[in-house]
């Protein structure tokens, strides 16, 4: 999916060790000590069976109802739960084109290599279209890159912003017998034309972490009953990992409090910390989701009770979000873009910054307690053909806050003091 800026803690690397088996320390009181163990060894065989069966009942409960309340809310025909949202795009692939072995599927340039990694699990070769500056797609060069050797189509919404011509490249796919995917990823609770993304293609994708925190979890929607059996059966061949999804959970959940300056020290110490034990062989533990896991009942109820108060957090960034472009208006030149985007549908989850140098800015705001966070191009390797003017602008100069939505007033006068700071800094020099 579209990814966010990575954590906000570098990877820091140890001996090999399996994810989440430590058993000592913070990371065994959060997976459980060997007491526990030893309670539910000596339980009598019929009380654990009973109580396992109550979990499993339990969770497959949780995540029918996230998936009918996502649908009912949306406007979709149905929804269907994956452990991640790059394995949501890796399903919705395999359900939209079967047998993808050999054939090419269509993606923006300015894209995270996780979106990549999907297309490749699906069994296709990724070729892209170009991005400009302002985040939107240059319809005659989609129309050019869509030739008769592309089998699916994916068109991303980028920092909670539809795509504005997204229902013309839908249409143009539907002309040629390409069946187009939705990136939602950064889009959850975003509008264009009053109608919610994902509503404009086939098949939509949605993350759960990119813009809040969950224990993993992706969703794929779709409006025609047709295609929702085959997404069914596609999820059905995923495995099971309960263990993954907690320990990326915890690791995402300290990762989006260091977005509130009270807490990014404390955040960024533990992170490192629980990371290192965890995913010891990831470059950091976004990386270490899978293509392959089928969604948590821990994360099916964090991600239902997430979706039941979205549109009163959307409300709340919007505030935020206006609140701290007013307090830097003597730096308007940083916001980006100059102007708020037209129709306040999107979701409001980001603040996009505009700054010389995004590494040195970002180095410099996390000594002062305030997360910048990088575009993916700045930190990941790219493939050749995704190396285009765009993208290496994004990655030198565009920086971006994610909203959180309890921020208190002194987080706002902390964060804006510190980037007007960095503002006359950079203008002194």
């Amino acid at each position: 999916m579209v990814a966010g800026s990575g954590p906000r803690w570098p990877a820091i690397r140890s001996a090999p060790n399996s994810i989440g088996h430590s058993s000592s320390g913070a990371s065994g009181l959060l997976l459980g000590g060997s007491f526990w163990r030893l309670r539910i060894i000596l339980r009598p065989a019929a009380e654990r069976n009973h109580r396992l069966w109550r979990k499993r009942n339990k969770g497959t409960n949780a995540i029918a109802r996230l998936e009918a309340e996502f649908a009912r809310r949306f406007g979709f025909a149905g929804t269907v739960a994956a452990g991640f949202g790059r394995a949501a795009l890796a399903v919705a692939l395999r359900a939209v084109a079967p047998d993808l072995r050999g054939e090419r599927v269509l993606v923006p340039d300015f894209i995270c290599s996780q979106v990549l990694e999907a297309v490749r699990q699906a069994g296709a070769t990724p070729t892209f279209f170009p991005i400009r500056r302002d985040l939107t797609v240059d319809v005659d060069a989609f129309r050019a890159a869509l030739d008769g050797s592309v089998r699916a189509a994916v068109v991303a919404h980028y920092f909670g912003r539809v795509q504005p011509d997204v229902a013309t490249l839908a249409a143009l796919c539907r002309q040629r017998g390409v069946p187009v995917i939705e990136d939602c990823a950064m889009a959850l609770g975003a509008r264009c034309d009053r109608l919610p993304a994902g509503r404009f293609a086939d098949v939509a994708v949605f993350s759960l972490t990119k813009s809040d925190w969950c224990y993993g979890g992706g969703l794929i929607a779709t409006g025609s009953a047709e295609l929702l059996p085959r997404l069914q059966n596609s999820v059905a061949r995923l495995h099971r990992n309960d263990r993954l999804c907690f320990s990326y959970g915890v690791l995402r959940r300290l990762d989006w409090l260091g977005n509130r300056p009270r807490y990014a020290r404390f955040a960024e110490s533990l992170g490192r910390w629980l990371e290192r034990r965890w995913f010891p062989e990831s470059e950091n533990f976004f990386d270490a989701g899978r293509c392959d896991v089928v969604m948590s009942s821990i994360a099916a109820r964090r991600a239902l009770a997430l979706l039941l108060r979205l549109d009163a957090v959307t409300r709340r960034r919007h505030a935020l979000r206006a609140q701290l472009r007013a307090e830097l208006a003597e730096a308007a030149d940083l916001l980006w873009p100059p102007v708020e985007w037209k129709g306040g549908e999107d979701s409001a989850a980001f603040l996009l910054l505009c700054v010389p140098d995004a590494v040195c800015w970002r180095e410099q705001a996390a000594a002062a307690g305030v997360t910048l966070r990088l575009c993916w191009p700045a930190y990941q390797l790219l493939e050749p053909a995704q190396h285009s003017e765009a993208v290496a602008w994004f990655a030198r100069h565009l920086v971006f806050l994610e909203l959180h939505p309890r921020m208190s007033n002194w987080e706002i006068t902390q964060t804006v003091k510190v980037l007007r700071r960095l503002h006359r800094e950079t203008r002194g020099n």
